[in-house]
């Protein structure tokens, strides 16, 4: 959080949604639980100050001069992330063509990635939320809902900020998870053996042209 600004948009409603759906594990565990929010809390109060000083007030603090520790200033161009809807949906826009092109930056002079994204992984990652998601709702396994959240919240980035390499590092991570579980999930759907043998040497081939 402290390092990557973006970060609050995923941890704070995963913390949310995750304290939500397990409740009732942390109401009884609810002392372990009130030790470990204060001891959350006291880590987490630089960053409190940090948000209200550069994102509230826009000014020093009045107790900055008594703490054992600074508060940072925010660089500008990362002040403001609400900006207005038509700019939030050319952000959407470019981050979409940059999804879709294989996490390549256009706009910059270099660019780390010397190969191309396999495009056609994305609609197993898609498969692969949905099966998860149906695991989730149907409370079968519960620990899987970390790992849904954890995805979900992952793609909430992508609606604020201008993605790049470094910005899309957790939807590099997280795409590929849901992708394998997609494709397990339609492997397993597959009932007829020969065909389980053609999609899986047929798709083997589509990735290596492409990529």
């Amino acid at each position: 959080i402290y390092s990557y600004a973006s970060a609050i948009f995923m941890v704070f409603p995963f913390l949310v949604l995750i304290g939500i759906y397990f409740w009732k594990e942390i109401w009884n565990r609810k002392g372990l639980f009130s030790i470990s929010i204060s001891l959350f809390l006291v880590l987490l109060a630089p960053f409190i100050l940090f948000i209200l000083k550069n994102n509230i007030v826009k000014s020093e603090l009045f107790i900055e001069q008594y703490l054992p520790f600074q508060i940072p200033d925010m660089l500008s161009n990362r002040e403001q992330i609400f900006k207005n809807l038509g700019q939030n949906l050319a952000i959407i826009k470019k981050n979409i063509i940059f999804l879709f092109s294989g996490f390549k930056e256009f706009d910059r002079s270099f660019n780390t990635t010397k190969f191309y994204n396999a495009h056609f992984f994305l609609p197993f990652g898609l498969l692969g939320l949905f099966y998860v998601s149906q695991i989730v709702i149907n409370k079968t396994q519960r620990q899987f809902a970390v790992l849904f959240f954890w995805g979900l919240c992952c793609f909430l980035p992508f609606l604020f900020f201008e993605m790049n390499l470094n910005r899309s590092i957790h939807l590099q991570s997280v795409i590929p998870i849901f992708v394998a579980i997609g494709l397990y999930f339609l492997f397993q759907f597959i009932s007829d053996s020969h065909f389980k043998k053609y999609f899986a040497f047929g798709f083997i081939g589509l990735f290596i042209i492409q990529t």
